[in-house]
């Protein structure tokens, strides 16, 4: 019953968050990203990139909101602490993700199934950094839930090396 309730949570608050993300949050993240990440890039030496390319992967930060909000046991100071300490995690990575895409795509040359499959591990990895993020926020709530569900490791026993 408490992962249904935990359920109807996560989607209490994420709906009205990609809601107000789909209409007119991106837009406005997006303005807010190129101003900000402007200086960071250039020192890169990025000097172009496709939005299309990376603006679909900023949405990953509203289920981790969602997450960081319903977690059981956590205290409200680490629910906050965490959400303002990852933003700018999961902005730097954001960072490092428009200079893969200006590296592997801008300067490979386009779009094509060789950059895109060049492209492929580092959208991954950046898509999970929001949930990374959170399992280490919640890592002794999801240790609860790993100790019901697996085995007991048992205990060492005493080895006998011969020499006893």
């Amino acid at each position: 019953m408490r992962g249904l309730i935990l359920l109807l949570e996560f989607v209490a608050i994420t709906a009205p968050l990609t809601w107000l993300w789909l209409n007119g949050g991106q837009e406005a993240y997006m303005a807010f990203f190129k101003e900000v990440a402007r200086p960071l890039l250039v020192g890169l030496g990025v000097t172009s990139y496709p939005p299309s390319a990376v603006r679909d992967r900023f949405i990953g930060f509203v289920p981790f909101v969602a997450l960081m909000l319903i977690t059981p046991g956590l205290e409200w100071r680490k629910r906050i602490g965490g959400i303002l300490i990852s933003f700018p995690i999961v902005f730097l990575c954001q960072v490092a993700l428009v200079f893969a895409v200006y590296k592997i795509v801008v300067q490979g040359g386009g779009w094509n199934d060789a950059t895109r499959t060049a492209l492929f591990p580092f959208t991954v990895l950046f898509d999970a950094i929001p949930l990374l993020l959170w399992a280490v926020f919640a890592h002794e709530y999801l240790g609860g839930l790993l100790q019901r569900v697996l085995p007991p490791v048992p205990a060492p026993e005493a080895v006998d090396d011969g020499e006893g």
